[in-house]
């Protein structure tokens, strides 16, 4: 930064690009501010020229572009930004971003500020807002100076990821007055506790997020009430967060999720396990099954990361109509039996993929004779599996693999579709000689020409 304010910046802006050298269709300015500060430079008196000057430059490499993007990091860890760039850079002069970032954003429809820094002092006291449409500050301290800086860009920001412990200080002003963000399409909240006040000073009227689309929060769900997902329901489409007992009792309480939500795509959903929180499994089996259907009724995607809520959404599917628009189903930290998988398909028509560990066939496969299991199958559970395409799981070697090889032409016999099984171990070699075995004589010999599309599947 210091480069900037003394015009060294500049002058190898300059040497680098010369006199006519720019891009005329480049949309997207992107500035990575790394500081080297050098002692005893004091770049007061120069620091506004020399920044306005460089940043007249950088607009003149790329004069057309629409969007700027500043990143800014601490220098003492390395971070990745959402298009893999490495941002590396350390505190950093307030008084010349603040400069830099309305200098750059004078011109432009939409910029970018991401921040690993607590150096944003100064953002808060200037006299305008900074032109802002999308902010990253990941980092924990300051909470007042971010949640100003949030405040003061609130009506035209599109983008907001932010680590803060009161979700309510995003919501109320200072004044205790409701703060609306009518242009949000993409909120991401970290480092949250939940609150026990509700979302003070916003009434049940005031909707904060009304055209909100990708919601995701990486806490505990920060408040006990539905103020997160007021008059977004025909726009929210993915939605990532923790479910306890307390957040599905008042999400049910609210009727959030009955028979709106129509463009919600995806939903990735967790068990909270914070500390304090009251533990899911007290919810209702009735409850919960209501909440889940209603929650993915418009789903096509569904991810479940832990075990207890992956055995509560098998339970839910077999309870309710909410699940039938399922396409995509990852419940990869649940061990699924071959009997499992078939239930699921019975009560989830539009599957496509799944993805989970197998844990044998299941003791109600288990029971029938091998000579007499596949005949079963294949007439028992005929009308289920017709979309399935995609089988991804952790898979057996050894005596096991023989087992899966059973699972997988069980499977095969149900789901006339399946084009691809992504085992997790490089064993396909193996798989193509046991299948052959398999198929060339024994109770699955009857069906060799239809099961012979199984030495094309394994994807390694």
């Amino acid at each position: 930064m210091s480069g900037i304010a003394t015009g060294v910046a500049q002058k190898l802006l300059v040497d680098y690009f010369g006199p006519i050298k720019f891009f005329p269709f480049a949309y997207k300015l992107i500035v990575d501010i790394i500081d080297y500060k050098s002692p005893g430079i004091d770049a007061t008196d120069v620091a506004l020229p020399n920044t306005l000057e460089f940043a007249e430059i950088l607009k003149s490499v790329a004069p057309e572009a629409t969007t700027t993007e500043i990143l800014c990091c601490d220098g003492r860890s390395r971070m990745i930004n959402d298009n893999d760039n490495d941002i590396l850079g350390s505190k950093i002069d307030d008084e010349i971003l603040v400069i830099l970032v309305n200098a750059l954003n004078a011109n432009t429809k939409s910029a970018d500020l991401r921040m690993h820094t607590p150096g944003i002092e100064k953002l808060s006291t200037i006299d305008h807002t900074p032109m802002l449409t999308s902010l990253v500050l990941q980092y924990k301290e300051s909470p007042n100076v971010k949640a100003n800086l949030v405040q003061m860009s609130s009506s035209i920001l599109q983008h907001l990821d932010i680590d803060i412990r009161d979700a309510n200080m995003l919501i109320c002003d200072k004044n205790n007055k409701a703060v609306v963000y009518p242009n949000l399409r993409i909120l991401q909240l970290s480092g949250c506790v939940r609150s026990s006040t509700g979302s003070k000073a916003v009434t049940s009227q005031t909707a904060p997020f009304p055209m909100l689309r990708i919601l995701t929060i990486v806490a505990p769900f920060p408040f006990d009430d539905d103020v997160l997902f007021r008059d977004n329901s025909a726009t929210l489409e993915r939605l990532n967060f923790s479910l306890d007992y307390d957040t599905v009792i008042m999400l049910n309480k609210s009727r959030v999720f009955e028979n709106k939500h129509k463009v919600l795509r995806h939903v990735l959903v967790q068990a909270n396990f914070a500390r304090g929180g009251r533990d899911l499994s007290l919810v209702p089996e009735a409850d919960m099954s209501k909440f889940l259907n209603n929650l993915v009724s418009a789903a096509k995607r569904l991810t479940v990361l832990t075990l207890e809520l992956a055995q509560a959404c098998i339970t839910a599917s077999q309870h309710g109509q909410g699940f039938q628009n399922i396409k995509s189903f990852d419940l990869s930290i649940d061990s699924l039996s071959l009997f499992d998988v078939l239930s699921l398909l019975r009560v989830l028509p539009a599957l496509e993929t799944i993805r989970s560990e197998i844990s044998g066939l299941g003791p109600e496969l288990e029971n029938i004779s091998a000579d007499e299991l596949p005949d079963y199958v294949a007439s028992t559970y005929c009308d289920v599996g017709k979309n399935l395409q995609v089988w991804d799981m952790d898979t057996f070697t050894g005596s096991r693999a023989a087992t899966f090889i059973n699972y997988i032409l069980l499977l095969a016999l149900v789901c006339p579709k399946l084009r691809r099984v992504e085992p997790s171990s490089n064993n396909a070699g193996d798989y193509h000689l046991r299948l052959a075995i398999a198929l060339d004589s024994g109770p699955y010999s009857k069906y060799a020409t239809r099961l012979n599309k199984l030495f094309d599947v394994f994807h390694e």
